[in-house]
């Protein structure tokens, strides 16, 4: 004989009556949706995640602002910068209170044939890019897919341009010894950091 209050499993003989088919489908249900919960949270915790950027990148995630450093005469480093796809889309690296010092702008340039002819007086890119370098330009290509990531058209290849102003020249004292190699770094960096932004480069 059973006694009052107690439970089934107290009574080896008790009859179990087994689950209703529409609870155990609710209870189902409630365990999907945990598991798609817990697999979304992991994914936002622990899925990889794209660096290739930081989060204060400067002209199109193609450098941080300690890579500009090495062309900066003053002060920390903000940009102002047109849309890629447009035809010779600029960017301005400035300094100052009021941002009212330009130290480079950068040009992402439709290229021709003799693009990466180098001017008269110019030199060699250090390092294995291809390109050319003088105190006011400086001038390297970027990898062919680039044109499908950054132009609407797709169409040609895209050139990374680097221009100088009369201040920065003059803060480094129109040293071309100076100059040169800090323009060909900051250029390099800067279209590699476009192609890694972009996922656009030949590695």
């Amino acid at each position: 004989m059973t006694r009052p209050g107690s439970s089934h499993c107290s009574d080896p003989d008790a009859v179990v009556s087994p689950p209703e088919p529409k609870k155990v489908r609710n209870v189902l249900i409630a365990a999907v949706g945990l598991v798609a919960v817990l697999v979304v949270c992991a994914g936002i915790e622990w899925w990889p995640r794209d660096k290739g950027t930081v989060p204060d990148a400067l002209c199109w995630g193609a450098l941080s602002p300690a890579q500009a450093k090495p062309l900066l005469s003053t002060g920390k480093p903000a940009a102002t910068e047109t849309p890629t796809a447009a035809n010779d889309a600029k960017c301005d690296v400035k300094t100052g209170p009021a941002l009212q010092d330009t130290q480079f702008v950068m040009t992402l340039a439709d290229g021709m044939p003799d693009s990466l002819t180098p001017p008269q007086g110019a030199q060699p890119l250090t390092g294995a890019r291809t390109g050319w370098v003088t105190q006011a330009e400086a001038r390297i290509g970027l990898a062919d897919a680039c044109a499908y990531k950054l132009r609407p058209d797709g169409g040609g290849q895209v050139y990374l341009v680097l221009n100088t102003t009369i201040e920065v020249r003059k803060h480094f004292d129109w040293k071309s010894a100076v100059l040169i190699p800090r323009i060909s770094r900051v250029l390099t960096e800067a279209a590699e950091g476009i192609e890694q932004h972009y996922k656009c480069g030949t590695k």
